[in-house]
This record gives C-alpha cells, structure tokens and sequence, in this order.
C-alpha cells in the first residue's frame, strides 16, 4: 500500500510570529555592523543562521505520512511514529501548546495508553478519510470551540 503524504496547514500569522523575531534581529545586527563598521562576529552569525535553518526546515518539511502500519510525523529534527493499531480517538483541537503543526486548526490523534500528537493537516477531511481507511477502530470527537 503506498504511503500517503499529507503537508502541514501553515497560518500565516503564525510564520510571522516564528520568523519576525529572528529576522528582526538579524537586521539589527546588520544595522550595527554598518554603523560601527565591525563585522559582526562569526558566533553572532552562525547562531542567526543555525536558527533560520531550523525555522525554515519545520515550515518546509512538516509533513504526516499514513502508511500501512504507522502515522509518520516528521516536523524539522522531530520524528514520531505512531502505530496505526493504537490510535484510538481522533478530536479536532485549537490547543496553543507546542505541537508538530504549523496552524491551530489542529488534530489531536490520542494512541496507546496515555500518549497523543497534535497536528495540522492543510488537507484534513483528506488525511481523516485516509486514517479511517487504514485504522477504521479509531473514534472522531466531536468539534473543539
């Protein structure tokens, strides 16, 4: 059965928060090297750079993929697997705790005993359609406010 890969819903309002701070800074360490006329020290830019790296690599490459045996979540450095087998409630969620989704139109999928991941799929009604395909045991909560 061929995986089915599903990208991250992005809020734009979200990106802006995530990346203004470290572009901000950026120009105001660009801004006083010019002034001062002082490159500025390699530390200094290779902590904007690493940093950068890492935002665009969440925004670029969160993404969820159904296979026949497990939810892969993969968001920058962050890998979790779930085993299809185990989920057991599906609800849909704005919850703004820290989570591999790029949107609070999210999806909590709640596997094993205590153990949950929250999501965002730009396609939801897809990836809901697929999941119940290929773990049709799970249960769909009712809408968060």
């Amino acid at each position: 059965m061929e995986p089915l890969v599903f990208r991250s819903r992005i809020d734009p309002w979200l990106a802006a928060v995530t990346f203004g701070p470290v572009v901000l800074a950026s120009g105001m360490v660009v801004r006083r090297a010019i002034v001062t006329q002082r490159a500025p020290g390699v530390v200094l830019i290779a902590t904007f750079g690493v940093a950068l790296g890492l935002l665009l690599w969440v925004f670029l490459a969160t993404t969820y993929r159904i296979t026949s045996r497990d939810l892969l979540v993969r968001s920058g450095p962050l890998r979790i697997t779930v085993p299809l087998s185990e989920i057991g409630r599906v609800r849909r969620t704005r919850s703004v705790l820290s989570a591999p989704a790029l949107s609070l139109r999210r999806l909590e999928v709640s596997y094993g005993k205590h153990s949950q991941v929250v999501i965002s799929p730009a396609d939801e009604e897809g990836f809901l359609t697929a999941l119940r395909e290929r773990a049709p045991g799970f249960e769909l909560s009712a809408s968060e406010p």
